[in-house]
């Protein structure tokens, strides 16, 4: 959308996907690719790492529009976590590049456990979600265990 972009970006190669933005150049910046009932969509760019940067409205901007379309059903108060899921449970990879913190992450999915999966330090659950202490300029995964039922 004509903004700069500052940063790393990847070179990405279509493959059946389908092109959502480009950059000025023509290469893909955004790429989707749908799969059975759900989708994936890629990034040639880190908008989270930029996005926790000040002036950065570009990366503010996509992370809105692409929440915005994908309502998802957990968040987290530090920007740069990423869940995956899985079977019986769902992985949270929380970076943190800044001083040390506390992330606090909701779901609407009901947990019975969550544990560091590094250290093997289980993570006290509220119903609402749990928090987690993330070391300075450092990462943490977490596995958070389904809830039977």
């Amino acid at each position: 959308e004509g903004d700069p972009v500052r940063g790393f970006w990847a070179d990405l190669t279509l493959a059946g996907a389908e092109t959502l933005a480009t950059f000025d150049d023509g290469r893909p910046a955004l790429i989707r690719q749908h799969h059975g009932s759900g989708e994936a969509i890629l990034c040639a760019l880190d908008p989270a790492l930029e996005a926790h940067r000040p002036g950065q409205a570009w990366a503010e901007r996509l992370l809105t529009r692409l929440c915005r379309v994908r309502h998802p059903d957990w968040s987290s108060t530090v920007p740069q976590t990423v869940r995956r899921r899985c079977a019986r449970a769902d992985h949270y990879f929380v970076h943190n590049p800044g001083p040390a913190r506390t992330a606090w992450i909701s779901a609407d999915t009901p947990y019975a456990e969550a544990m560091d999966v590094l250290t093997a330090e289980p993570e006290p659950l509220h119903p609402s979600g749990f928090s987690v202490r993330v070391p300075a300029a450092s990462a943490v995964w977490i596995r958070a265990v389904r809830a039977a039922g």
